[in-house]
């Protein structure tokens, strides 16, 4: 019997958190640095309690965002699908000083779409698909062990290595 690739094998380990009651900008500073479009979000005791991510903070005001909809030459990241590249212009568009009293918890997505480290590399894109989600947090014995993202998945059909750090 062939062997199957599971999550464990595709996912980037050790995902990088966020807290609940952390400031916006800090978190936006956090995924700038790191070159990620988000993050799962822990409370105090180290709980998941949802994810936060770069649409989070589009769609909630903080990004030329009116209750017309998103300003599109802002927000062109989102609205192409991500054809861009995310760009130092497009980080100056975050008019973070506007912003210093918001906390993650007021945006943040608060449902968390996880997946075992053994599941199945097709059922976790299948999830994905089914879900239009773009990110799953592995877990293992109910904790955060890693991540899987759409690139992650990309990876895997293109033959490149996952990351390993």
């Amino acid at each position: 019997m062939e062997n199957q690739m599971v999550t464990k094998d595709i996912m980037t380990p050790k995902p990088i958190t966020v807290k609940e009651h952390q400031p916006l900008y800090e978190v936006i500073d956090i995924l700038r640095r790191n070159m990620i479009s988000g993050a799962p979000v822990l409370d105090a005791a180290g709980d998941m309690t949802g994810m936060i991510t770069l649409r989070d903070i589009a769609f909630n005001g903080l990004w030329g965002v009116s209750a017309d909809g998103p300003d599109e030459d802002k927000v062109g990241y989102f609205v192409q699908g991500n054809k861009t590249p995310f760009n130092a212009e497009d980080w100056k568009g975050l008019n973070l000083e506007l912003y210093t009293d918001v906390t993650v918890e007021q945006i943040m997505t608060p449902v968390i779409f996880r997946v075992d480290h053994m599941t199945p590399v097709k059922e976790v894109a299948e999830t994905m698909l089914r879900g239009k989600i773009h990110r799953l947090v592995v877990t293992e014995n109910n904790r955060p062990v890693g991540i899987v993202t759409t690139t992650d998945l990309l990876k895997v059909i293109c033959d490149v290595e996952p990351t390993t750090t």
